[in-house]
């Protein structure tokens, strides 16, 4: 087995498992232009599913303008669905880069102080991920969450940010048309930049992994072993039913170093983070942390292959068809762990899932006025 994984590097010396662009509002009333955004640009840059039906209209419609029979037109290409009726992807513009996510959310005004702050601190948090490239963030002006809170957030995680990050301010750039052209200029830009790294050899303890599900297994137990061996990271959530976990027994959870809402790991070892218990409100707190790479032990996950941390689900990507049915009695090998670096360094293709599913759903304490 492997002791290195393929990833890309980061200025700031940390690796990622993925190469993303995430475009985020801080708040709400921005939705519609990260809406409008996504519309622009998602197809555009070949990252939409590649949509048959949509050629063969404008071949009709191109026939109907030109006078000719459009009933018996053909579409000229057809693209069709896989086994699972799943249509293609389009021909990326940029193939290094394994696409731009378009996070709305219900933060950012309207509740209190507390939790528009820790908006901006996960925002941050999700910006310095090893796994994001750079971002575009979207600002109203008049909101709650700050782009100077953002600001202050990211120098309190790194001493200097070396990532492109565009904070654009509606208000005051007065016209949203020109918001927008701005934002896709920057975007692109950005992509530009990102897709010029490669995935180079990187060791494993630039890895942090994290934790989806209800219950662990002797694979998820092999695996924190092995990262934290090699001396990386691995952030759990901290639940209850994870932390009395009998395959966690060997690790002193309660030395773990506890990590509140949503702060970022600032050393390598074993963390418990406070999150709300849902799976995507934990992944989007741990992917703030820092974490790179998720594990999911349940047969049964909402979360995509595409979130920000890529997730390594157990029954689907090793394969598990025993008719035992209680994943936590198998025993790791050799093999399975390498199936895992093979996930990490992009080896192992991705599923591809809805476009709209974004995996982003920050933990709202406080209460909405």
């Amino acid at each position: 087995m492997a002791d290195t994984f393929e990833g890309y590097y980061r200025a700031d010396g940390s690796v990622g498992t993925a190469n993303y662009w995430i475009v985020v509002p801080l708040v709400f009333c921005e939705n519609n232009n990260v809406e409008k955004l996504r519309d622009a640009l998602q197809n555009t840059l070949g990252y939409g599913r590649l949509n048959p039906y949509e050629e063969f209209l404008q071949s009709i419609s191109s026939a109907y303008v030109k006078g000719e029979d459009f009933t018996a037109t053909i579409p000229a290409q057809d693209a069709t669905e896989d086994s699972q009726g799943i249509f293609p992807f389009r021909k990326r513009v940029f193939p290094n880069v394994d696409g731009i996510k378009f996070y709305t959310h219900t933060m950012g005004c309207g509740g209190t102080r507390q939790d528009s702050d820790l908006f901006c601190a996960l925002v941050a948090g999700y910006i310095t991920n090893p796994n994001v490239a750079g971002a575009t963030i979207l600002s109203l002006g008049c909101q709650n969450a700050q782009s100077e809170i953002l600001i202050t957030e990211l120098s309190r995680r790194v001493e200097q940010l070396k990532k492109p990050v565009y904070i654009l301010d509606q208000q005051a750039l007065g016209v949203e048309e020109v918001m927008i052209t701005q934002a896709i200029k920057g975007i692109l830009a950005g992509l530009a930049v990102a897709n010029a790294i490669k995935r180079k050899t990187a060791p494993l303890n630039k890895l942090c992994i994290g934790f989806s599900g209800q219950r662990t297994n002797d694979f998820f137990l092999a695996v924190t072993e092995l990262v934290l061996n090699a001396g990386g990271s691995v952030v759990l959530p901290k639940f209850p039913g994870i932390t009395a976990n009998r395959h966690l027994s060997s690790f002193k959870t309660d030395e773990a170093v506890q990590l509140p809402y949503p702060e970022k790991i600032n050393q390598n070892g074993f963390h418990l983070i406070n999150t709300a218990e849902g799976a995507i409100e934990s992944i989007t707190a741990q992917t703030a942390a820092g974490v790179n790479l998720v594990i999911s032990c349940d047969e049964n996950t909402e979360l995509s292959e595409h979130a920000i941390a890529p997730v390594f689900c157990f029954q689907k990507h090793l394969n598990y068809n025993s008719p035992v049915k209680n994943c936590n009695d198998l025993i790791s090998t050799e093999e399975q762990l390498q199936k895992l670096l093979d996930y990490a360094s992009g080896r192992i293709a991705k599923t591809p899932d809805n476009p709209l599913q974004e995996d982003f759903r920050p933990w709202k304490q406080g209460i909405s006025l």
